[in-house]
């Protein structure tokens, strides 16, 4: 398989997080994989400035919007500013200039981090190394991350161990497979465990059912494709895992407080960025280490 060009596109602002993490993931499946079949990867900013981040890192980007002769076949948008609309209410939506990106965007699949998920990149990069090399790689990226081993370092055999690798595979195989059947009976399969000791483990290592996590991974999926693309909102929910439009627009009700439809028309709207959040502290992308 051919490497694939990877763009990381970031703003002033950006967490730090969402530009390391997917950073850190591509290096580790890159590791994993014969020279001739990993990513490269630019990171990408408006213009040829140092960056700064949300932390206030300065982070020094590769090349900018105006390197025309740019191709990837994946674009990351890193950021998840909130932001005031015009009447002054504080809305939710992912922040980035439009036409910039088309710019360097060609054939690439846009992934979109949603707000208020500090290491959405992460997940989407897992997904991305999944859909491209197998759950499996992705798997072991995972456990990498989690562990904090380096790349090459060899498995703990132990029981703490054993059960963080059947979690990371199945948050693999749900990042990859948002649109599948994805009921707790599937789910333990791919585990390899029992339906009750799987809902156990999601709930002790995350703190939620595996059914939120499956709801939370198939709405980021379905943010990125409204806010990244025109596809239509009933094939967005069918890609996404939601069935029908209408099911998804619940969800989006429920989570975000507006209607996919909204948040479309909300995305097309110029928007000024008044404030520049905190960095926020992982949240349940990957289990952690005790």
């Amino acid at each position: 398989m051919e490497r694939l060009a990877v763009a990381i596109v970031i703003y002033d602002g950006v967490s730090t997080l969402n530009v390391t993490g997917p950073l850190d993931v591509f290096a580790r499946a890159n590791a994993l994989l014969s020279p001739m079949g990993g990513y490269d990867v630019t990171v990408v900013a408006p213009e040829q400035r140092p960056i700064r981040a949300s932390n206030g890192l300065t982070i020094v980007p590769d090349s900018d919007f105006t390197d025309h002769t740019l191709q990837f076949d994946t674009v990351l948008i890193a950021a998840d500013l909130p932001h005031h609309d015009a009447s002054g209410n504080r809305a939710r939506a992912v922040w980035f200039d439009e036409q910039a990106i088309e710019t360097i965007r060609s054939k690439a699949e846009p992934m979109v981090c949603t707000p208020a998920r500090a290491a959405h990149g992460i997940e989407l990069a897992l997904a991305r190394v999944a859909r491209d090399h197998g759950t499996e790689l992705a798997v072991r990226c995972a456990q990498q991350m989690v562990s904090g081993t380096p790349h090459h370092a060899p498995w703990s055999d132990s029981p703490r161990a054993e059960t963080r690798s059947q979690l990371a595979r199945v948050q693999a195989y749900v990042c990859a497979n948002p649109g599948a059947q994805l009921s707790i009976n599937r789910l333990a399969e791919v585990a390899a465990m029992s339906p009750r000791s799987l809902a156990r483990l999601f709930v002790a290592e995350l703190g939620m059912t595996p059914h939120d996590y499956v709801e939370m991974v198939r709405f980021d999926r379905a943010y990125a494709l409204i806010a990244g693309t025109e596809m239509a909102l009933k094939v967005i929910a069918h890609d996404s895992g939601f069935g029908t439009a209408e099911q998804m627009r619940v969800v989006f009700q429920r989570r975000l407080g507006i209607s996919p439809a909204a948040l479309r028309q909300r995305k097309r709207q110029p928007r000024t960025v008044s404030t520049i959040p905190r960095a926020q502290g992982i949240d349940h992308v990957l289990a952690h280490p005790a």
